[in-house]
């Protein structure tokens, strides 16, 4: 869940991810809810079948949602797909994807450092135990711009279900949605 900010079109509005919709495994989610502030609730956000949005999730000023996709048909290692970054913006029409085998292997949260036109974000990795910088550009009335990608962590492992960085075998525990 994030609050998304006053100047980018949602007046205090609230943003929920299904990265583990009712009665499935994580790996599955697809939706991005948007709950006003008189708990009226709508879709911002549907991806397809099979994009296993994660709880990496996070907004900027300028409009832009930042969401990481780690699909996987049962919940387990054995069946992940490419893995993702994907910015969407104000709208929730999908800008484009962000993706890099080394780089963005498994984004699982992130943070993102709202400086206007800069936004530095940085996400950790559960399938690599890295964490990465990607230095991004947010020109006013534009997309955002990758200037550069970089490893800054590695020799971490996140556990899902824990959402923190740990030294722990690196399974992907199933998890029951909650309500």
């Amino acid at each position: 869940m994030l609050d998304s900010d006053p100047n980018n079109g949602y007046l205090h509005h609230k943003l929920y991810e299904t990265f583990s919709p009712d009665g499935a495994v994580q790996g599955t989610g697809t939706t991005i809810v948007r709950i006003t502030p008189d708990a009226q609730t709508s879709v911002f956000f549907q991806g397809q079948p099979g994009l296993g949005l994660t709880t990496a999730l996070g907004i900027v000023r300028r409009g832009f949602v930042f969401v990481g996709s780690l699909p996987t048909t049962d919940g387990t290692c054995k069946t992940i797909g490419q893995t993702s970054l994907l910015i969407i913006d104000r709208n929730g029409n999908q800008v484009t994807t962000l993706s890099d085998p080394n780089l963005l292997n498994g984004p699982w949260d992130l943070t993102v450092r709202d400086q206007g036109e800069l936004a530095p974000v940085f996400v950790p990795n559960v399938l690599s135990g890295t964490v990465t910088r990607i230095n991004l550009r947010i020109p006013k009335n534009g997309n955002p711009i990758v200037e550069k990608m970089t490893q800054i962590a590695s020799d971490s492992v996140m556990i899902p279900s824990h959402t923190r960085l740990s030294q722990e075998p690196r399974e992907f525990p199933r998890q029951e949605a909650s309500s």
